[in-house]
């Protein structure tokens, strides 16, 4: 794969990526770091992807075990920037910080499947996967970060509606047939 070929991928799966970050860091300097590194690393490791159509699903991995890294890494350091104490990160283009701030105090297991699912589209499938868990934990993660956030939403019903789910072009991610 070429320069020119990476740099497209890259530019049509930033927006997932980013968002994808955001379940594991709130805080949009880590997210830009955990994205910047995975993409780096696609880079380097570029001749491994076997099929072009399949790349966003790829650099997601990348980008999901490069966040899990860092927060091992980091949960052995304990710090809180001072800087940051009264500033709340929100992710782009939030429309509703009612929702933002609901996802956001889900417990990772849940913050995770519920972005991938809602906000980039994956199936439940394709979210065990990429996660390298079983498909039934998948639901049971969405289904229980559901009830959470029906009971903490005072309208829930707008989360659920998949109708505004991001297009998926031709290639976005795995199609069913191939997990």
């Amino acid at each position: 794969m070429d320069k020119d070929a990476f740099e497209t991928l890259v530019l049509r799966a930033l927006p997932a990526l980013d968002a994808v970050a955001w379940s594991y860091y709130p805080n949009p300097h880590d997210r830009a770091d955990a994205v910047q590194d995975a993409i780096l690393n696609a880079w380097t490791h570029r001749s491994s992807l076997r099929d072009s159509a399949m790349f966003r699903y790829w650099i997601t991995r990348i980008l999901i075990n490069r966040c899990k890294s860092g927060l091992r890494r980091r949960s052995r350091i304990i710090f809180t920037p001072i800087d940051t104490l009264s500033e709340k990160a929100a992710p782009p283009d939030t429309p509703d910080p009612e929702l933002y701030e609901a996802v956001n105090s889900l417990p990772q297991t849940e913050r995770t499947p519920i972005v991938l699912y809602y906000i980039e589209g994956y199936s439940t499938p394709e979210i065990a996967r990429l996660l390298r868990i079983p498909k039934g934990t998948v639901t049971y993660r969405l289904m229980r970060a559901r009830r959470r956030l029906k009971s903490m939403l005072s309208e829930p019903a707008a989360l659920f509606d998949r109708s505004n789910r991001p297009y998926r072009p031709e290639g976005g991610g795995a199609d069913e047939t191939q997990l």
